[in-house]
């Protein structure tokens, strides 16, 4: 209130000093024109910046195979005995196992705790320029006990490979960790023969059959080694997933 009373008193002051010299000396007086202000166009100040984190959780298999072809035969010489119908030559080569190295890299936030192996399978749907599932026999390539035989694979793998060792041994460079591991797998017969191999399958029937009985399962198991042969002779589709 203070500082209202005085500004109202200089105003008084002011018109009735220019009433007074104008009535005197009939001046013309004026009043320049005062701007009045406070001129602040610009201003400092600091900006709080929060930058995103930036996580790696890439992630790359690779199996390179060193060894990838197999022969399905027997891998032992063989003679038949008394009662058996199926002999090898002398210098059997019969190769089941294939070997090679796994590579798995990944970035150092990947979430490889939920995983610890290779998932191993032959897909049914690889393409005309694989065997396209064609480990199974069919109701045409089979011609002993076929109602139970039908759809029985001729060969099996394991199911997975072991990497937890790897994994807990892998080396980092640049945020990305890598493990590798060698490896061979042997292929087995499948359940088309028991688990068994073609010879031991056969051999083992005929053990209890008559020579008449023998004689059939002789031509029998021609035709389905012989189907085998036409059906699985090509590239084999082996898949690796990581699980």
């Amino acid at each position: 209130m203070k500082k209202e009373l005085r500004s109202k008193s200089k105003r008084k002051w002011i018109v009735g000093g220019a009433a007074f010299f104008g009535a005197a000396a009939l001046l013309t007086t004026g009043f320049a024109t005062w701007i009045v202000g406070v001129s602040n166009t610009e201003v400092d100040g600091t900006i709080s910046v929060a930058v995103d984190t930036a996580t790696n959780k890439s992630v790359n298999l690779a199996v390179t195979l060193t060894d990838s072809a197999i022969k399905l035969a027997e891998t032992e010489a063989h003679t038949a005995s008394a009662g058996e119908i199926i002999s090898t030559s002398a210098d059997v080569d019969g190769d089941l196992e294939i070997s090679g190295t796994i590579t798995l890299s990944y970035g150092k936030d990947f979430e490889i705790s939920s995983y610890s192996k290779l998932a191993l399978s032959f897909p049914t749907d690889a393409g005309v320029e694989y065997i396209n599932g064609a480990v199974a026999a069919t109701a045409e390539n089979t011609f002993y006990d076929a109602e139970t035989r039908t759809g029985k694979a001729y060969i099996s793998l394991p199911t997975e490979i072991d990497l937890t060792a790897e994994i807990e041994a892998a080396t980092e460079l640049n945020g990305t960790k890598t493990a590798t591991k060698d490896f061979t797998l042997t292929i087995s017969w499948g359940e088309f023969f028991g688990g068994a191999s073609p010879l031991s399958y056969y051999n083992g029937l005929a053990s209890t059959m008559t020579t008449q009985e023998k004689t059939v399962l002789a031509g029998q198991a021609e035709k389905e080694l012989n189907a085998m042969k036409n059906v699985m002779t090509g590239n084999l589709l082996l898949k690796a997933t990581l699980a």
